[in-house]
């Protein structure tokens, strides 16, 4: 199965490896910005035969390496760059703090949220973490504070959290 937006060339150790540091951090930052056509779409499945757009080469080529090295490669590079994808998403989230009424950075919000609870099951995250960071997204969010609340213990329960929404 072909990642959306995979890319066609090659990925080869030896061209990652001829690659310059101008070349390296311009083709990271090509891929921290193809995530954002992600937005609105849900993880990648497996298998994963080339390199999405929002992975570049020297990202691709060490997640294959790692991957390699697992009894199940596939089920692997899929967690990596399905993690990859959410953390990226996140740096955006993050980056736009002066822009919190941006429909973008509430798209933002809203796949991260969604994404959240495959963290968990994965156990890339663990609860209280993955809490935390609903309620700091929330926190820039949602304004008013009941409304936060609620949306707070839904997605709490996501996870498997519960808390007192009068005390939180």
């Amino acid at each position: 199965m072909k990642a959306p937006g995979a890319q066609q060339q090659s990925d080869s150790g030896e061209s990652v490896a001829s690659l310059s540091p101008e070349q390296v951090n311009r083709e990271q930052q090509a891929a921290n910005q193809a995530v954002l056509e992600t937005l609105g779409k849900g993880p990648l499945e497996a298998p994963i035969e080339e390199r999405p757009d929002f992975v570049s080469r020297v990202e691709w080529q060490i997640f294959r390496g790692v991957a390699g090295q697992k009894e199940q490669p596939r089920k692997e590079l899929v967690r990596l760059v399905n993690s990859l994808r959410f953390y990226k998403l996140r740096e955006h989230w993050q980056s736009m703090a002066t822009e919190p009424d941006s429909p973008r950075r509430t798209d933002l919000a809203e796949q991260l949220l969604d994404e959240i609870p495959r963290r968990v099951a994965s156990q890339e995250l663990a609860r209280d973490q993955a809490h935390r960071m609903q309620l700091d997204i929330l926190e820039h969010f949602i304004e008013e504070a009941s409304e936060r609340n609620q949306r707070a213990a839904r997605e709490a329960r996501r996870i498997g959290v519960t808390f007192d929404i009068n005390h939180s």
